[in-house]
């Protein structure tokens, strides 16, 4: 249902960006509500090199992210381009990522 809503979480970053300085704002994306963040961050990265003028996120944070690792390694740079600090948190004893790495064909979230 990722897709379905990140044109409406994008919407919804660029009303918060009204409303408050990017500079102030961290975003937080823990399990599968990361593979929404990586995906509004990636778009925002292209509206950033268009207009570098644009603030940064305070902070980018990702948490036990179900996101699949290669896919998030080719666009990691867009990714962190967002933020002035950029975190990632994982365990590699996470259950419900083992068994999403396991449904998803053993690739490595």
């Amino acid at each position: 249902m990722i897709t379905q809503t990140v044109d409406d979480f994008c919407k919804f970053i660029n009303k918060v960006e009204t409303l408050m300085d990017p500079r102030e704002i961290t975003f937080i994306g823990h399990s599968m509500g990361a593979q929404l963040v990586d995906h509004a961050m990636v778009r925002r990265a292209d509206l950033m090199k268009a207009n570098p003028s644009m603030s940064k996120f305070k902070e980018l944070i990702m948490s036990n992210a179900d996101i699949d690792v290669l896919s998030f390694i080719k666009h990691g740079n867009d990714f962190s381009l967002n933020g002035e600090k950029t975190r990632i948190y994982f365990s590699t004893k996470d259950k419900r990522l083992r068994l999403s790495r396991f449904v998803h064909g053993g690739f490595d979230r």
